[in-house]
């Protein structure tokens, strides 16, 4: 599929019911493997590589990334003749879903939203920060010896070589420029996120640094459900089995 001059790729399994898979920064398609096996028996699962991930283009610019994410959703819409969907996206994806539904509310039937939630100065600030350290030196390590990690990874050569791990077979210089893209996409105004009416499913880890971005919209958006999972963080929430149960019972809900 073409998105404003850039290829992107997608799977799309199943019938029933749309819903559109939006995957974590470093991550693609693939990720959701487990969820599309539990889903699309019942539901037609849409899971796109992001532009600068997976089997999509990968511009080097950083103009090519923030707000062209979210154009890059209503574009595979409109490529597949889909007038609505669920939305789910995870950390990155949960920033671009929930953009997505405020622009285009008119398209989501229901959001789901993980690891990341309404996001300020906090979360632009790291992404900014994440995007120049990987560009200067293809690696997490600076970043993470100075900010100790912030509970995404442990303070140390192990935590290093795990977040590291994360670059394998990845083009470095595209992946900075969708950090540095992001802060275009998050800082959505309190009336955005008030106007958010459809039902919408929060979840994220009792460790998670990002647990506030999500516990913030409790009191703005009025059909949400935020669901904490104990024990696990951003990188983990997904190994809890209560994690798959609480998004098919909502995706099921009538």
């Amino acid at each position: 599929m073409d998105s404003s001059g850039v290829s992107l790729t997608f799977s799309d399994q199943g019938t029933g019911p749309i819903v559109i898979l939006i995957h974590g920064i470093t991550e693609n398609a693939s990720a959701f493997s487990p969820l599309i096996k539990l889903l699309s028996p019942r539901f037609r699962v849409i899971a796109l590589d992001c532009r600068g991930h997976g089997d999509s283009d990968k511009p080097r610019d950083p103009s090519a990334y923030g707000s062209n994410m979210v154009k890059d959703v209503r574009n595979l819409l409109i490529h597949l003749g889909i007038d609505q969907a669920y939305i789910l996206g995870t950390s990155m994806g949960a920033e671009i879903a929930l953009r997505f539904t405020t622009e285009y509310p008119e398209c989501v039937t229901k959001l789901v939203v993980i690891g990341s939630g309404w996001s300020g100065e906090k979360e632009s600030s790291n992404y900014t920060t994440v995007g120049q350290t990987l560009k200067q030196h293809h690696s997490f390590g600076p970043w993470i010896k100075e900010t100790g990690g912030m509970g995404y990874f442990s303070p140390d050569s192990i935590g290093i070589a795990t977040a590291d791990s994360m670059l394998k077979g990845q083009d470095i210089d595209a992946l900075s420029s969708v950090f540095l893209g992001m802060p275009e996409i998050i800082h959505l105004s309190e009336q955005d996120i008030s106007d958010i009416s459809i039902p919408v499913l929060a979840i994220c880890g009792e460790l998670d640094e990002e647990r506030p971005a999500l516990e913030k919209m409790t009191d703005k958006v009025p059909n949400l459900s935020l669901n904490i999972i104990p024990d696990k963080g951003h990188m983990n929430v997904g190994e809890d089995p209560n994690y798959y149960t609480l998004i098919d019972q909502f995706l099921s809900k009538p």
